[in-house]
């Protein structure tokens, strides 16, 4: 008579796998899941990563240009400013007045 019955026991002996293999099959798929989520992001980093590296060089090369801009600016404006040193003795010979030195050490 006892024959077809199951007991409670068994019951959850069977269940019990049940959850344990269900369980792996979660964790299992999770960590694929986490794999995939780093084969996709990665290349993204990496794409991203580049492009910013491109504005970053162009950014340079702006700023590059506006120094040399400025230099040659600054370099026009000191040639304007400057005045060529002048040989004041031999200005005045050409002028036809003579010049001696004095000496200062002498009194």
């Amino acid at each position: 008579m006892g024959g077809g019955r199951h007991s409670d026991e068994d019951t959850e002996v069977f269940k019990s796998k049940n959850l344990k293999a269900e369980r792996r099959r979660r964790e299992k798929l999770s960590s694929r899941l986490l794999e995939l989520r780093d084969l996709i992001t990665k290349p993204t980093i990496i794409t991203d990563s580049i492009s910013y590296i491109h504005e970053l060089k162009s950014h340079v090369q702006e700023l590059s240009d506006q120094i040399f801009a400025m230099e040659a600016t600054i370099n026009e404006h000191e040639q304007k400013l400057e005045r060529p040193e002048v040989d004041v003795s031999q200005e005045m010979k050409n002028w036809g007045i003579e010049v001696s030195k004095i000496d200062n050490n002498k009194l």
